[in-house]
């Protein structure tokens, strides 16, 4: 039975992820021990990424050079998002050939994603297990969890929490980050300073070692994204980069496996905006069932502990796997205002947006949060002053809300991007999974 955890750093349980067996950091940790984690020495390596880093970058190829007969095969065409055409090419790609037990995903989320899907296809179909090897080239931390999804042709987002998903092994290796382009670096880098600041104030984290580490990750990332600002991409950047990484890891590597529903209320708006370009006016999100599948209603998110465990998913919707892998499943709809997928695939950008205002918002209106956002203001470069936990809370805010405009990442107005003011109450169902307080209302409608 999982034991939730609470605000008291004196109780609380935090259980291990079993998945992740090997986690290697620094310029150059490829070349050297990618051979090392291999299964075996017989085994046939699969390549999963996206057509830029394949095309313009010489990773891929330095990466096939490497492996050498060992390599299998590559796809090099994973849209953003993770689009279902991708994710169908791979799998029937490395479904060909039995010999392949591992897959290495380069890239940010979306090949990271979409090749936690392959593995969870093959093993429900063939009761394969493959050894994911990750080597992301983004902040965004997508390879830190047991689930992800991907997009289909119509637009409806799927999303999948399985243990066949997890990474076993990452390799957070400058040289391969140093291609990313900047804006992407930085705007996902704002992503795990979102993972750091809503894990510390989030009820259900443990106080060890995620909110702990968490703290660290924020003042890493406060002191070095500036700096990548001005050297990213480099040869003298690469130990910012490794740092970063590592930040990356710690907001977000450490949840637990017995950590239950989504993260905070800057998360929950991130998915009920659906991009930070605008929100759609129907939009509507296809959930799938198998018994190992858990999925997660968006009341239950935004720090709430979701009350199943894996054994026991919830089961809203029900379909067998024919149906969840099929290219035309029977589904059933549900508006978006009512669930969210479990992966985290929020937009940097948005993180940008909506971060600033939702810690104001919970200084202003939520005791135990404020004294929880307080802790953060010495990694943000601010001083403690004691008994004034809701000042400390707000200037946390104003401390974030000022490192976008230093990282040159201010958004747009929702207004600016062509949002109505109609979708206020929208977007604020959406966010809260239910009737919104008139104080989150009064939050969504300063967005605009």
């Amino acid at each position: 039975m999982a034991i939730e955890c609470t605000d008291s750093p004196l109780s609380g349980l935090w259980r291990p992820q079993d998945h992740l067996k090997h986690l290697h950091y620094g310029s150059g940790c490829v070349e050297r021990h990618l051979l090392g984690v291999i299964p075996s020495p017989s085994s046939k390596v699969f390549i999963i990424t996206g057509s830029s880093i394949a095309t313009k970058t010489p990773t891929i190829r330095n990466l096939e050079e490497l492996l050498g007969d060992l390599h299998a095969g590559t796809y090099s065409d994973i849209k953003q998002h993770g689009q279902a055409e991708g994710v169908d090419e791979a799998t029937r790609l490395v479904n060909e050939d039995d010999k392949i037990d591992t897959v290495v995903s380069v890239g940010g989320g979306s090949p990271i994603d979409s090749t936690k899907m392959v593995c969870f296809r093959i093993h429900e179909s063939t009761g394969r297990t493959l050894t994911h090897i990750a080597i992301p080239t983004t902040l965004s931390a997508a390879e830190c969890t047991a689930g992800g999804g991907f997009t289909r042709s119509d637009g409806t987002k799927l999303g999948f929490m399985h243990p066949s998903m997890g990474v076993g092994a990452i390799f957070y290796d400058a040289s391969f980050a140093r291609y990313t382009p900047k804006r992407l670096w930085l705007s996902t880098g704002m992503r795990a300073v979102d993972h750091a600041v809503e894990t510390v104030y989030h009820p259900n984290a443990s106080e060890v070692p995620w909110k702990a580490l968490a703290q660290w990750a924020l003042g890493v990332l406060v002191e070095c994204l500036p700096a990548a600002d001005k050297i990213h991409g480099s040869d003298s950047a690469d130990d910012i980069t490794t740092k970063l990484q590592l930040a990356a890891f710690a907001s977000s590597g450490l949840r637990g496996s017995n950590f239950r529903g989504g993260m905070g209320l800057s998360h929950a708006l991130g998915h009920a905006l659906g991009s930070p370009y605008g929100i759609p006016r129907k939009f509507t999100i296809s959930y799938y069932h198998t018994p190992r599948l858990t999925f997660i209603p968006l009341e239950r998110r935004a720090n709430k502990a979701e009350p199943s465990s894996p054994e026991t998913p919830l089961t809203h919707v029900q379909s067998d796997l024919q149906t969840a892998c099929n290219n035309k499943p029977k589904t059933k709809k549900i508006p978006a205002n009512e669930f969210l997928l479990t992966n985290e695939s929020l937009d940097g950008e948005t993180s940008c947006l909506t971060l600033g205002p939702v810690l104001r918002h919970k200084a202003e209106t939520d005791e135990a949060a404020a004294q929880q956002i307080a802790r953060l203001l010495p990694a943000l470069g601010g001083n403690r002053r004691g008994g004034d936990a809701r000042g400390e809370a707000i200037e946390v805010a104003q401390r974030v809300v000022a490192l976008v405009r230093e990282l040159g990442l201010e958004q747009p107005s929702l207004s600016a991007r062509g949002v109505g003011r109609e979708q206020v109450a929208v977007i604020a169902r959406r966010a809260s999974g239910g009737e919104p307080s008139k104080e989150i209302l009064a939050l969504v409608e300063s967005l605009f």
